[in-house]
């Protein structure tokens, strides 16, 4: 199974110039998560997710329409391509502990996004992963983000 079977054609995308309060709005009316931002050339210059907006907002103290994409997003971008195999796309997810992944055209522009929910959800035929790959990438995801991103206690 390739990802461009699973993966969601329609994808919401911003600009680094993008204000938060604009890409909450974009996440509130797509009902994503994680928004590809890119560039004047239409090329992926990053990701930003509903944690990195929520963290921006807790860090700065500024307002959301104050505070551009280029501060809150993550510039190392891990994709995949849309004829790439979905075991090796659930692979990077592992690898680099990310939930979602742009994919990107051959010409470098994004044609879509692949999340762990696309590959539970739709994964359902032909040489899809194995529940036993699918958990192994989730549990290393969620170990990794429990671990890195523990609260501070609070006295």
């Amino acid at each position: 199974m390739q990802v461009k079977d699973i993966m969601t054609k329609e994808v919401k995308t911003c600009t680094p110039e993008t204000s938060l309060l604009q890409v909450a709005r974009l996440m509130w009316t797509g009902g994503v998560g994680a928004i590809p931002v890119i560039d004047k050339r239409g090329h992926v210059a990053g990701v930003i997710t509903d944690r990195d907006v929520s963290m921006a907002l807790v860090n700065t103290g500024r307002k959301p329409g104050q505070i551009s994409a280029w501060e809150a997003m993550s510039r190392t971008v891990h994709g995949c391509g849309p004829e790439d195999h979905v075991q090796a796309a659930l692979g990077t997810m592992k690898r680099f502990r990310v939930r979602r992944l742009p994919v990107v055209s051959d010409a470098g522009l994004v044609c879509g996004i692949l999340s762990m929910d696309d590959i539970v959800v739709r994964a359902l035929e032909g040489d899809r992963p194995t529940s036993a790959e699918i958990l192994d990438t989730i549990r290393e995801i969620l170990v990794y983000r429990n671990i890195a991103h523990e609260p501070e206690a609070v006295s």
